[in-house]
């Protein structure tokens, strides 16, 4: 932390991009130096220039990673995320994210699936919990996934969200709240 006795320096701006990010280059580190340290924090959060541009680069790459089926594929187009991505914590937060709701291709067997529930990770991984959860709650991935899709068998998801999700919020493993047949 940054006090009167302990200045804002490179050291410090580069700990951030480690711990906020997955570090950065040279350049970054140098600039977010030059910054207070509300400044760098706030761009760091902000993300740097140029996402529109990245974000339809990847969209062109996507369609043919969704029409392979191809697991790998989808592992490259997300490794190109995290090593090129303008906003880095962004996608740091998808990966722990990710990691959280813990489904994997493996179990799950979609590209697709996969990759959408990679969109809804990363669209929220800066909002707001209760909209991811929600989010979740109906992700296809997360119903198709053989853990889960055994234990929630015959069970229809009740109407209102304040109710479905205090009860997933307790315990990803519970079922939502719901009405058997």
């Amino acid at each position: 932390n940054p006090t009167r006795k302990s200045r804002w320096d490179l050291e410090k701006a580069a700990h951030l991009y480690r711990r906020a990010a997955f570090g950065a280059v040279w350049d970054v580190i140098e600039d977010a130096a030059k910054l207070t340290p509300v400044e760098a924090v706030e761009r760091v959060i902000r993300g740097q220039e140029g996402l529109d541009r990245f974000e339809s680069d990847v969209a062109r790459l996507t369609p043919g990673t969704l029409e392979s089926n191809n697991p790998r594929e989808l592992q490259g187009l997300w490794m190109y995320r995290l090593l090129n991505s303008p906003h880095p914590l962004q996608e740091k937060l998808t990966v722990f994210w990710h990691n959280h709701f813990a489904t994997s291709q493996a179990k799950v067997g979609s590209v697709r699936l996969m990759h959408r529930q990679n969109e809804t990770l990363r669209r929220y991984a800066l909002g707001s919990f209760a909209g991811l959860l929600r989010e979740m709650t109906f992700d296809p991935a997360m119903w198709t996934h053989p853990c889960r899709s055994a234990a929630w068998k015959g069970l229809v998801i009740a109407d209102g969200s304040s109710v479905r999700t205090t009860r997933i919020r307790s315990r990803w493993r519970s079922s939502p709240p719901a009405l058997r047949r």
